[in-house]
């Protein structure tokens, strides 16, 4: 095992792990921790390949573009290409998408052995108001996964706030601003990022929690 460590968060990895599935949707959270894990198999020259997961609807952002273009971005950062092939799925609807199903499909066909989810934890609704209940309520009081031999959220109990910040602290911020954490449904006429939907506003509250700028490039 190798311990992954930040100021924020600690997890571990079996150096004997064939093939990581890294979900990635092309926001600061899936980032962050996929540069984290591409770069400890880097340093420690892990045979251990990544495979980014990223699945697209018909009613949203292009997040394949994004996501592809973060995964060639942190290749860049740590000079060393370890990634495999990605796997892709488009859904018409996000309402159609099921992760778990293709986590287990993945499994069940051995195309990864290990996976890593960004999942973080809503700020406090005091902080930022939801009158539109368009949050993942689960977010609000999140509890670890207990199957740790198959998934790990490293970040499913911190906030936004201190991702960005951690962001700045490994001196990686011109990767945080390629991020974008937009989940607006796709609309005439529609300037993106929105800087209305709840990801949005989630992210410009992290900004100002650490007194900072976005001067993101999406």
């Amino acid at each position: 095992m190798i311990q992954i460590e930040t100021s924020i968060s600690e997890f571990k990895i079996d150096v004997d792990l064939k093939c990581i599935g890294m979900q990635m949707s092309g926001g600061a959270d899936s980032t962050l921790v996929a540069y984290l894990t591409a770069s400890a198999i880097s340093k420690n020259n892990l045979k251990t390949k990544l495979k980014r997961l990223t699945f697209g609807f018909g009613n949203k952002p292009d997040y394949f573009k994004k996501a592809e273009q973060l995964q060639n971005e942190i290749t860049k950062l740590i000079g060393k290409d370890v990634w495999c092939d990605p796997y892709t799925v488009f859904y018409p609807h996000k309402k159609d998408h099921s992760t778990l199903a293709e986590l287990t499909y993945l499994f069940n066909n051995n195309l990864i052995d290990f996976t890593i989810n960004g999942r973080t934890r809503n700020p406090p609704i005091t902080e930022l108001p939801d009158l539109t209940n368009s949050r993942v309520i689960e977010r609000d009081n999140p509890i670890p996964n207990l199957d740790k031999t198959a998934i790990i959220e490293p970040f499913y109990n911190i906030t936004k706030d201190v991702i960005i910040q951690e962001y700045y602290n490994l001196g990686i911020e011109d990767l945080l601003f390629k991020t974008c954490s937009c989940d607006t449904d796709i609309a005439p006429n529609l300037i993106f990022p929105c800087n209305k939907c709840w990801w949005c506003r989630e992210r410009a509250w992290a900004f100002n929690k650490i007194g900072k700028t976005d001067v993101s490039t999406s």
